[in-house]
């Protein structure tokens, strides 16, 4: 496997709304669905269904919800060989309310995901790796799995997502030293650095040892900051059904690039783009491109890729 994902994977029910609720306020369910979802495993689905190869790491309840997610994974292509199963708790859920206009609320119940722990990287071999990916860790085993990359010579990335950020820089400086990546939208990196100047906000995380910062701006599209330099991305005009999901895929498309060598600029501009595609469909990953989905929709655009 050339890139490992560690980070939470659910079973998602979607419902489809006209309007979010207010509190205390009942609305009805247009349509209901189940999928994969989750940070990690959006992430690894979105590495494989590109091309890449991509190991994940997790644990799932020994119930009905975590079997459905592997089979899910399976098919997608991800190697699942070190995904846990636990009999005594559930595998993670999380209920996703969308309306017409692609905005959404969620509830999560994160289940055998809390189960990853430091005592599981005995039996993992690093080495063989090209990249290791976490999306919003335990701080305890995100800074020991990235302190064991690095040392094998693997680079590390990292996205705290919005439950780590709402904590603060202090659950993540421990491992900000060990990534060469750090991934995260535009809200979390002004939470982390304390700065209201986005410019400011990279220059300030970028001094606490992360070399590359990409950040996700949703319709207004990217922006990465590295060697002291912010340069910006425009988003692409695309219809929005549902946004669930489409900052994992943009980390699982930068991953692909940066790992097969692509200067940071391409891996800016091809997960800017994925990142849009994916919110052309319900759900967390229905709307993840394949490659040559992804290459038409740039070509389109005007955009020469190699």
């Amino acid at each position: 496997m050339s890139i490992l994902v560690s980070g939470d994977a659910n079973l998602d029910l979607l419902a489809k709304v006209e309007r979010l609720p207010q509190a205390g306020e009942e609305v009805e369910a247009l349509s209901l669905e189940k999928a994969v979802g989750g940070v990690g495993a959006n992430v690894a689905v979105t590495v494989a269904r590109l091309g890449g190869l991509c190991g994940y790491l997790a644990c799932l309840g020994n119930d009905e919800a975590g079997a459905f997610v592997l089979r899910e994974l399976r098919a997608q292509g991800v190697g699942v060989g070190w995904v846990r199963s636990d009999p005594f708790h559930p595998t993670g859920m999380v209920f996703v309310a969308v309306d017409d206009r692609g905005e959404k609320m969620m509830f999560a119940h994160r289940g055998a995901n809390l189960l990853v722990d430091v005592s599981w990287l005995g039996r993992i071999d690093l080495s063989a790796l090209a990249i290791v990916h976490l999306s919003a860790p335990a701080p305890g085993f995100g800074c020991e799995i990235a302190r064991l990359a690095r040392d094998k010579g693997v680079r590390v990335s990292l996205d705290p997502g919005s439950i780590l950020s709402q904590r603060g820089l202090a659950a993540v400086e421990n491992i900000l030293p060990w990534a060469d990546l750090l991934l995260l939208n535009e809200r979390e990196c002004y939470r982390l650095s304390g700065k209201e100047i986005l410019s400011e906000a990279c220059q300030y995380l970028a001094s606490l040892g992360v070399g590359i910062i990409a950040i996700k701006r949703g319709e207004k599209g990217a922006a990465l900051y590295t060697k002291g330099r912010l340069t910006y991305y425009a988003g692409f005009a695309v219809e929005v059904v549902d946004t669930t999901g489409a900052g994992d895929c943009f980390d699982g498309a930068f991953l692909y690039g940066w790992e097969r060598g692509w200067d940071l600029e391409t891996c800016a501009l091809w997960a800017n783009a994925a990142g849009a595609l994916a919110t052309t469909k319900p759900g967390p990953q229905a709307g993840i491109p394949t490659y040559r989905e992804l290459k038409l929709f740039l070509e389109e655009g005007g955009e020469e890729l190699s």
